[in-house]
């Protein structure tokens, strides 16, 4: 079984793996969502990793985004460049996650509220 793209826009290379779920997105290149992982309301840029069980635009809070709140307000979450992010990692919305972010990046609680920056 194949993962599941609803009203999303997937460049060429992107992989969505078994289970998992895109909606409401745009995908760059060469980008591999993980198994059982849900990408929501998202912007991927090129060569990034979701991992596995990962939920990113999560939730139902849509507090602005505190660093450019006149740009992420409306529930869109940004993953940069090149990041990867861990397995069961959970982001919320009007998040921006810098590019090349990796596993540090998210610390232990691998949990990102809505409306903050890393990196």
């Amino acid at each position: 079984m194949l993962g599941t793209v609803q009203r999303s826009v997937l460049s060429p290379g992107v992989v969505v793996a078994e289970g998992a779920v895109v909606r409401d997105s745009v995908i760059f290149g060469d980008a591999l969502i993980g198994p059982e992982s849900v990408i929501d309301r998202c912007i991927i840029d090129e060569d990034v990793t979701i991992g596995s069980g990962a939920l990113v635009g999560d939730g139902d809070d849509n507090t602005p985004n505190q660093r450019t709140p006149e740009r992420l307000n409306t529930g869109l979450t940004i993953i940069g460049l090149r990041s990867q992010l861990p397995d069961g990692v959970r982001i919320g919305r009007n998040v921006a996650i810098a590019p090349r972010s990796g596993d540090a990046t998210f610390g232990k609680e691998r949990a990102v509220p809505s409306g903050n920056t890393l990196g």
